[in-house]
This record gives C-alpha cells, sequence and structure tokens, in this order.
C-alpha cells in the first residue's frame, strides 16, 4: 500500500481501491476537490465509480486504516461485488478498519446480504457522517441519505463497534441531534468544522456547540478535532 495519512482523523492510513467521481458530491468535500490538483488523482478520481486494482497491495498490520477515505464505499454506484474484493483484502491483514458512510442504507442492505459477522468483524468500526438535523442543509451543502435516514439505518446494523463525525458542523436543533448520534450507539463522535475555505457553511455558534458536545458526552466519548479550533478556541 502507498500509505498516506488521512486529512480527516489524526494517525491513521488511507487505503483507497475505488476509483471515480464520488456521487455524493458535497459541496464541501475538500477531498474530491483537492485531489484534482494533482494529475494523476484527477485521473483515478474522474468518470464512473470504478475498482481501482492498483491499491490492492499488502496493507501490512498494527494499523488503523481508513477504508476509501477520498469516497464512500458505499455510495450509489459501487457494486456489492466490489465491496466484497474490498473488504476481504482488508481481512487478509491485522489491522483495525474506519468504514465511514453517508449511505447506510446501502450498507445495511449489504450487510443483510452477507454473512456479515465473518464480512465485517470487530476490527471493523462502522460509521456516518451527522453534520446537521436540518434537511435543508444536508440538501443544499451534502450528498448521500439525509442524516435521519443515515441514523436509522445506522442503528438499525448489529454490529458492536461504531462512531459518528459530526463534521462539518452546521446549525442543528439540540435535541434532535442529540437523538441522532446517540440512537446509533456510538463509541466515539467526532466534531469537527469546515476545513474548505471555498465555501461558507450555516455553522452554530460556539456556544450551541459546546452545547451539543456537553450532551453528548453524558453518553459516549467526544473527541474535538483540530479544525475546530476556529470556532471553539481552546475548549477541551
Amino acid at each position: 500500500m502507498t500509505e498516506k495519512k488521512s486529512n480527516m482523523y489524526s494517525g491513521v492510513k488511507t487505503f483507497n481501491p475505488i476509483a471515480g467521481k464520488c456521487s455524493h458530491n458535497c459541496s464541501y468535500c475538500s477531498c474530491q476537490k483537492g485531489i484534482f490538483q494533482f494529475p494523476n488523482n484527477k485521473m483515478k478520481y474522474s468518470g464512473e465509480p470504478r475498482l481501482y486494482e492498483p491499491a490492492f497491495t499488502p496493507l501490512g498490520k498494527n494499523k488503523t486504516i481508513f477504508v476509501v477515505a477520498q469516497s464512500d464505499l458505499f455510495a450509489d454506484g459501487v457494486e456489492f461485488e466490489w465491496i466484497d474484493k474490498v473488504l476481504f483484502h482488508c481481512l487478509k491483514y491485522d489491522n483495525s478498519y474506519m468504514i465511514q458512510t453517508k449511505n447506510t442504507q446501502n450498507l445495511f442492505n449489504y450487510m443483510q446480504s452477507k454473512d456479515y459477522r465473518r464480512i465485517l468483524p470487530p476490527d471493523f468500526i462502522l460509521g456516518t457522517t451527522i453534520e446537521t438535523d436540518n434537511d435543508s442543509h444536508i440538501n443544499a451543502f451534502s450528498g448521500g441519505n439525509l442524516t435521519s435516514i443515515r441514523s436509522l439505518y445506522l442503528s438499525k446494523i448489529n454490529h458492536d463497534r461504531k462512531y459518528i463525525t459530526c463534521e462539518p458542523l452546521m446549525k442543528f436543533n439540540l435535541y434532535n441531534m442529540v437523538e441522532l448520534v446517540v440512537k446509533c450507539k456510538p463509541e466515539i463522535v467526532y466534531v469537527g468544522f469546515n476545513s474548505f475555505s471555498k465555501i461558507k457553511l450555516p455553522e452554530p455558534s460556539k456556544e450551541e456547540a459546546i452545547a451539543l458536545i456537553e450532551e453528548l458526552r453524558k453518553f459516549t466519548k467526544v473527541k474535538i478535532k483540530t479544525n475546530a479550533f476556529r470556532v471553539l478556541g481552546d475548549y477541551k
């Protein structure tokens, strides 16, 4: 594997075996937009979704690896047969794997069709993005399922290890937001803000974000990402 650090999670490596343009087309996605400054990446992440065979190299051991960090393994257009190949490749190597999707309905359907205990053992942690509970913000800036759907289907998946990322955090109703996150029973929640400076998002105030973090800490561990300093200052 050509090891690369994840820009989303500190200390995490990435494995990117899915090529093509991500169908979510999130307006704030620095991954899909930033990679185009490099000619080889522009070729890889253009066109229809497809397997990227050169990525299937040894993954080593004793690492935490974000699977399909530059796209979404369960986005529309990604075939279940490709997902099989990606996951079985991961299973050859003794690592922990993060899988994050904005289409948890596809993830749920995939797991219903498989012997998921064999394909997704406990060293896989499943996650989704819940930036807001506001559907209009999701329709305007994000992609994939609405966050209510993301939460619903992740909560229905019978898997012990789950996580949520509230990034980039957008304005929310506190009660609704906490409910969406907590119903998934995540072992950790990451909270971060917009890192793509070319787009302005409807962000909560410092006080509103802290109120969310304090509520979530009643139920689970919360990790504040470094890009939150812009809004939260030295709050930890």
